[in-house]
């Protein structure tokens, strides 16, 4: 629809099937792997905001191969407490950051007050992943997807 009020028609469509195209292989890539159980954070702690249902990290999660741990929740982004992340004790845990590698986010949330109760954090399965890839549905949440994907079946 954008294509056609730009009269750029033929280029949204290539560019469509392009995504498309990226998305159907991370769905083919997992296709036969086990779910991963996993959390997106949307804000830390004191208020704990997580991507629950109904939303498009939710479904970005699914096509990655993964089970969103709060796909249960009554909210999209609903607030959750410290006791209900451990008692989902998700094998994945993804934070949307800036500028820091995985394993800065890593130490960071091992600082944090009980998430050391969490496997993913014993694991050494938390990831930092740039927010323009995950939290905003533009064509970059494609490459957002695949890193998921990438994060969610690495061992």
């Amino acid at each position: 629809m954008l294509g056609e009020l730009t009269n750029r028609k033929r280029q949204a469509q290539k560019l469509v099937e392009q995504l498309e195209r990226r998305l159907n292989a991370v769905a083919k890539r997992v296709a036969n792997k086990p779910k991963v159980s996993v959390v997106v954070e949307i804000s830390p702690p004191p208020s704990l905001m997580v991507a629950g249902p109904k939303t498009f990290i939710d479904d970005a999660i699914r096509i990655a191969g993964g089970k969103n741990a709060f796909s249960d929740a009554q909210q999209p982004f609903p607030l959750v407490s410290l006791e209900t992340l451990v008692a989902k004790d998700p094998d994945v845990y993804i934070i949307a950051t800036k500028g820091k590698t995985s394993s800065q986010v890593l130490d960071e949330v091992r600082k944090r007050s009980g998430f050391s109760n969490l496997r993913c954090v014993r694991d050494g399965r938390v990831y930092g992943i740039d927010p323009d890839l995950l939290f905003r549905p533009t064509p970059r949440l494609i490459e957002g997807v695949e890193k998921l994907a990438q994060f969610l079946h690495q061992k």
